[in-house]
């Protein structure tokens, strides 16, 4: 028993170390991730970006609010990119940890929106909606906030 006690915190102490070390990653450069796509009509090179989400114009202050989550077919890999509007319309980010499971028809990925915190999504997809669950504000400290959450597809936002 006193061998596995220094086995158990070696142990330990490599997890605390990944762990930390993906808390990190908020702050560096969002990167492009490719997946496999979904095998979908939709989802093709032919048919071109697919975008899912929900912008809001205020009828007051003409602020744009909301979410568009966008995806795209290149060299036969999944792409997929954000717009998330407080104001005005931003430039596309892409996702992070962008992954399609075929077993399940699920999209899983991250989205980065701030340099302490991220956002979990895992959703059911068809060419008409994404239905599934978002684990949203998850901090080093927090586990977030976990929500049912269904996007209608949407015209694809180009600009800016």
């Amino acid at each position: 028993m006193r061998r596995a006690l220094p086995e158990f915190l070696a142990a330990a102490a490599l997890l605390c170390a990944l762990g930390c070390r993906r808390a990190d990653t908020a702050s560096e450069p969002p990167r492009v991730v490719r997946a496999s796509p979904p095998p979908l009509p939709c989802f093709t090179v032919d048919s071109g970006p697919i975008a899912f989400g929900k912008m809001s114009v205020s009828s007051v202050d003409q602020d744009v609010s909301g979410v568009q989550f966008s995806f795209e077919i290149h060299s036969g890999q999944l792409l997929g990119y954000v717009r998330d509007a407080a104001g005005e319309v931003p430039p596309r980010s892409p996702l992070q940890d962008l992954q399609f499971d075929s077993a399940t028809d699920t999209l899983s990925f991250v989205y980065v929106d701030s340099p302490a915190s991220k956002d979990f999504y895992r959703y059911h997809v068809t060419c008409d909606r994404l239905t599934g669950l978002a684990r949203l504000f998850v901090t080093p400290h927090d586990s977030g906030r976990l929500v049912h959450d269904t996007l209608v597809r949407a015209a694809v936002i180009t600009v800016p």
